[in-house]
């Protein structure tokens, strides 16, 4: 990404230095059949990316081209998404990931999230 956008060296250099990370574990309890929740309403994450490792339930769904779609889980892969410090950092070019996840109505839904985030000292500005 950071060769795509001609960043800089200087500029780029917080962005790629050694990351600042957050690491969520969340559990989506089940809700009883006739039910709908929302375990997480739609949202973009702040970070540059966050990588998502959930397990077989399910329930993630992503906003594209006016619909949302479900996230099909597979065995062994990880999602990575596209966070606003990137949005803003590329002008635009990489967009964040509108996302939100619906909760299962049999089983609870596990995920592990890593949250990458840049240098503490970084300031975040358009490659542009």
């Amino acid at each position: 990404m950071a060769k795509n956008l001609k960043l800089d060296p200087r500029q780029s250099e917080c962005y790629l230095a050694e990351p600042t990370g957050l690491i969520r574990g969340i559990r989506y309890p089940q809700i009883g059949k006739g039910k709908q929740a929302w375990g997480a309403g739609v949202h973009t994450d702040g970070s540059l990316l966050s990588i998502v490792c959930q397990d077989q339930v399910g329930g993630l769904e992503v906003y594209n081209h006016n619909k949302w779609l479900p996230v099909k889980p597979i065995p062994n892969t990880f999602i990575v998404n596209i966070g606003d410090m990137i949005k803003a950092i590329s002008n635009d070019e990489y967009v964040s990931v509108k996302h939100r996840v619906r909760v299962n109505k049999q089983e609870d839904r596990i995920s592990m999230n890593y949250f990458v985030f840049p240098d503490l000292d970084c300031i975040i500005q358009s490659s542009k």
